[in-house]
């Protein structure tokens, strides 16, 4: 068995000069093309492409314009307003034809 130690390292350290050796003398590996290909303009923005005539027939509109949703929404806050208005007037019409000792009556105006 004393033997087999001496020949167990050789054989490690002949393995480890194999591999050292074989990347010593690998051919360097070239570098990948930094360049990309060349693509056409409906490949790298296929969304203008394919939209660019109903864009240019409906363009954005500006900041401040009205569209009909905003109409709609300006309208509905309006009722909304005309509504809670109506409401509170008419609780300032009940409480102030209620008289102060009425079981209803709140203690606060």
């Amino acid at each position: 068995m004393s033997n087999l130690r001496p020949l167990a390292i050789a054989l490690g350290l002949s393995l480890a000069s194999l591999v050292i050796a074989h990347d010593a003398h690998a051919a360097p590996k070239k570098k990948a093309a930094a360049r990309a290909p060349a693509v056409s303009a409906q490949c790298s923005d296929f969304y203008e492409a394919t939209n660019a005539t109903w864009l240019k027939a409906n363009p954005v509109p500006q900041t401040g314009a009205t569209t009909a949703l905003g109409q709609l929404a300006d309208r509905t806050r309006q009722q909304q307003r005309e509504l809670l208005d109506a409401a509170t007037e008419l609780t300032w019409t009940y409480l102030q034809r209620v008289p102060q000792t009425h079981p209803h009556r709140p203690n606060a105006i």
